[in-house]
């Protein structure tokens, strides 16, 4: 089935799946994924450390923290977990329209609040602090 979304979303989707739905639930399929997986999952992004995960600091020439076993603490920002959110409800909305299965479990999962005007993609606790615009 072609995708009926401009390249530039389809690519957004894309990058969202492989670095964060993927990792974080598996090969869990739409119609088993309960609110508890989708919230446990949220809750994981907001905790790990990206760099350690997507293994950024070990493909460095020069390694500076995580891959020395110092852990630097960049985690994902709260707009990144809410378009990481976003792109896992597109699923299921497709898969409801084309009656695959009847309900979804990701829109039930509460996001907090984000403040306007953020726009960081990652945040290192504790470094920088995050303000309205």
């Amino acid at each position: 089935m072609e995708p009926n979304l401009t390249l530039a979303m389809y690519a957004r989707y894309e990058s969202f799946v492989r670095l964060y739905l993927v990792p974080g639930l598996g090969s869990r399929r739409l119609d088993k994924l309960t609110v508890k997986h989708v919230r446990e999952w949220r809750n994981k992004l907001r905790r790990t450390c990206q760099c350690c995960a997507l293994g950024k600091d070990a493909q460095r020439r020069t390694p500076k923290r995580c891959a020395m076993g110092k852990c630097c603490q960049s985690v994902l920002s709260a707009r990144t977990i809410k378009d990481a959110r976003d792109s896992l409800r597109a699923a299921p909305s497709i898969a409801i329209t084309e009656e695959i299965i009847s309900k979804s479990a990701t829109g039930a999962v509460r996001l907090p609040m984000l403040r306007r005007g953020e726009v960081l993609g990652l945040v290192q606790r504790g470094s920088i602090s995050m303000h309205a615009s």
